[in-house]
């Protein structure tokens, strides 16, 4: 007679292979990735952190399927341990996307100069001992991610023993933008409001500015919901202070094509309320200054659609639904908190009359605005000025009889100033390195 197959420990067998395969896939694909090239050390640093990740689990699941005893297993313990190897299963599910990151982070896909600029700038305003992964998404939005924190991978839900992150950088952000847009180089502006989410906490802006701020009883949510709200409002001014009218740009021609500008989220504000926030920044830092008392023609012409601008917000801002109005008037004393607090961070950003010069001179000539002279030394000009020149071209293409502009010249003017970028990212590189630093 045959001997009788115990159900539970075959049903248990199958579940354990089922996540010691999917482990082994993980693992394999991770170490097929350690190969490519990248642009950063990030992508290695991830697959280093996923490998050892994926070495955990499996470790824990070899020693869960070596206490599985068929002679006294029943449906009861076949539960408690097919709840175990389960989680385990859907914890390797959940790291399978991070892989597209990775995948995306190669230098055949990710603009190099945009993702070293970002990657700069959150090193020097936010902290040099961060890791910092700029790549595209298949999502059609912009978004970030901090990965070492209780919303990922801290999550108590994981229980990661603390040795886990051992030898890696206190802080990974992840800041994706959409891999359909990759070669939008002027639309990147909006990674400046992802990582204004990190330089905001780093300052410490949105506890100091909520500090002792009381909700209104007629609006329909928490705390804790209109704090998520401002929080996306303090990174508008914070990417506003990276950027200046360029991110105001940006999320107009954006921000409109993804969504009704005046419809808000459980997350998000409405744009046009973002729009009006941006609006009152530019003022408050006098970012507005240098084009109202120039009299070239293309301060002119940038006074034109700012005005432009402003008229629409007016018009508009009526429709906007009253609780997502309600929430901004009661923050409009925080938020003036917030701008003053964000003062304090002085990126590398130069809005003077040489940016039209440098417009007419090198951008017309298709020439990447790139480095300018300084005592006979060529000095790179900072991504902020770079992306700033690109609208300005474009403001200055798309004005009066000149809208006439094609796709194809719109690819060209973002290959133009990409090319800036990344040109500029190298001579930091060589400067740094002449310096010994």
């Amino acid at each position: 007679m045959a001997p009788q197959i115990n159900i539970w420990s075959w049903s248990l067998q199958q579940l354990a292979d089922q996540a010691i395969t999917r482990s082994f896939h993980l693992g394999e694909k991770l170490k097929e990735l350690s190969s490519e090239r990248f642009i950063s050390k990030a992508p290695q640093l991830l697959i280093k952190f996923l490998l050892r990740i994926n070495d955990e689990i499996r470790k824990n699941l070899t020693q869960l399927i070596d206490q599985i005893s068929p002679d006294t297993l029943d449906s009861l313990t076949y539960e408690t341990f097919a709840k175990e190897i389960r989680f385990y299963s859907i914890t390797l599910a959940e790291i399978y996307p991070y892989i597209m990151f990775i995948e995306n982070s190669r230098s055949t896909i990710t603009p190099p100069g945009i993702s070293i600029a970002i990657e700069n700038l959150a090193h020097e305003l936010v902290d040099s001992d961060l890791t910092c992964l700029v790549c595209p998404s298949y999502l059609c939005n912009y978004f970030y991610l901090n990965l070492f924190s209780e919303e990922y991978f801290r999550n108590p839900k994981y229980s990661f023993p603390e040795e886990i992150f051992k030898n890696f950088p206190p802080y990974f952000f992840i800041l994706a933008f959409p891999l359909i847009a990759k070669n939008d180089i002027l639309s990147h502006c909006i990674l400046g409001h992802e990582l204004g989410h990190f330089i905001a906490r780093a300052h410490n802006i949105l506890d100091k500015a909520l500090d002792g701020l009381t909700l209104e009883k007629s609006l329909p949510l928490s705390l804790q919901e209109l704090r998520r709200y401002f929080e996306e409002y303090v990174a508008d001014i914070v990417s506003t202070r990276l950027f200046s009218i360029a991110i105001l740009f940006a999320f107009i021609e954006f921000g409109t094509s993804m969504s009704d500008f005046t419809q808000s989220s459980k997350t998000h504000p409405p744009l046009l309320l973002r729009l009006k926030n941006v609006l009152e920044t530019l003022e408050v830092y006098e970012y507005l200054n240098v084009f109202t008392n120039s009299s070239h023609k293309i301060a002119k012409e940038v006074n034109d659609v700012m005005d432009g601008i402003k008229d629409l917000v007016s018009k508009y801002e009526t429709h906007v639904d009253k609780t997502s109005t309600e929430i901004f008037s009661c923050l409009k004393g925080p938020l003036s908190i917030a701008r003053n607090l964000a003062k304090s961070i002085n990126p590398p950003l130069v809005l003077n009359e040489e940016m039209f010069k440098f417009v007419e001179s090198l951008v017309e000539k298709g020439i990447p605005p790139s480095s300018r002279l300084d005592h006979g030394r060529p000095k790179p000009v900072e991504i902020g000025n770079i992306l700033l020149m690109g609208w300005l071209y474009k403001i200055h293409n798309m004005h009066g009889d000149k809208i006439k502009m094609d796709i194809h010249h719109l690819v060209d003017l973002s290959r133009l100033v990409g090319k800036a970028v990344e040109q500029s990212e190298i001579l930091h590189f060589y400067q740094k390195r002449q310096e010994g630093k």
